[in-house]
């Protein structure tokens, strides 16, 4: 088959998951789309990696918002990768990540690619615009939260944003409980305790000596922290999978979800633009 066609059928698989799986909740065709060793490489919080964590996440996404269903911007292919950007709609009738129902009325935008073989989809990639979603559902309750929220959260923010560009890993560890999870959701990978994480930073730190945050939003409460960042730096060293450029990058947009407890950061989560680092390092066109 060319690679025109092969893209054509491609979009086509990836259009049909979108409109009759995540939009009208048709469970019977994402048994007949997505293949069994089906891989997430960015989970989101508390999904598996797997075929049945996706099932799963899109089954909490329609409890959640029932009327939840993807408005298609534009689709382009590239072989057998099919990218995607789209906003998400729906109306929040149960809870979501710690939000109870407000019956609010939400929209959200994504972009995600998708790899199919042999009419099957079997890899995932995406960044979702979860920052604008919370935003969004935040209910008066967690308003007053927030207009209640102790000083100390403020400030942990600040301390998160100072960490990140430190380069140094003990100003990063200094920042979690001792429970702690940290998640980059963009690399598909999760550090569990304090080594892991001084390991993960220490790579970070390798991989991009010069890194800066520039915060450009953010909101809190007294359990919950979320910062929407830009990020830049040098990438000297290789990240996982991602091999050293020695490149700059600039203006690369993510997200960073906290759960907080006792003064502390107990689970992060990160998300962020990889195709704009990628093309930024020279990766893709």
């Amino acid at each position: 088959m060319k690679e025109h066609s092969v893209s054509k059928a491609a979009k086509a698989v990836v259009r049909r998951n979108t409109e009759e799986v995540q939009s009208r909740g048709n469970f019977a065709v994402f048994e007949e789309l997505f293949a069994e060793d089906f891989v997430d490489h960015t989970p989101q919080p508390n999904s598996g990696a797997d075929r049945e964590g996706v099932r799963g996440l899109y089954q909490t996404l329609r409890a959640a918002f029932p009327d939840f269903h993807a408005e298609i911007h534009w689709q382009t292919a590239e072989g057998d990768l099919v990218t995607t950007y789209k906003t998400y709609h729906g109306t929040h009738r149960g809870p979501f990540l710690g939000a109870a129902p407000t019956g609010r009325k939400i929209h959200f935008e994504s972009v995600d690619v998708m790899r199919v073989k042999n009419g099957k989809i079997t890899d995932h990639w995406g960044v979702g615009n979860l920052y604008s979603l919370m935003q969004q559902i935040g209910s008066p309750a967690s308003s007053e939260e927030r207009a209640g929220a102790p000083p100390f959260v403020d400030r942990l923010l600040d301390d998160w944003a100072m960490a990140w560009t430190s380069n140094e890993p003990e100003k990063v560890v200094a920042l979690f409980t001792d429970d702690c999870v940290f998640e980059d959701v963009t690399f598909g990978l999760v550090a569990r305790g304090k080594e892991e994480i001084r390991s993960f930073a220490k790579r970070a730190f390798a991989a991009v000596p010069d890194f800066e945050y520039g915060v450009t939003s953010r909101f809190a409460t007294n359990r919950w922290g979320v910062i929407e960042w830009e990020m830049s730096g040098t990438q000297g060293g290789a990240l996982p999978g991602i091999p050293a450029t020695g490149r700059r990058f600039s203006s690369v947009r993510g997200t960073t979800i906290l759960e907080l407890e006792a003064g502390k950061v107990r689970r992060e989560s990160d998300y962020w633009d990889a195709v704009t680092f990628m093309k930024r390092v020279g990766l893709l066109k």
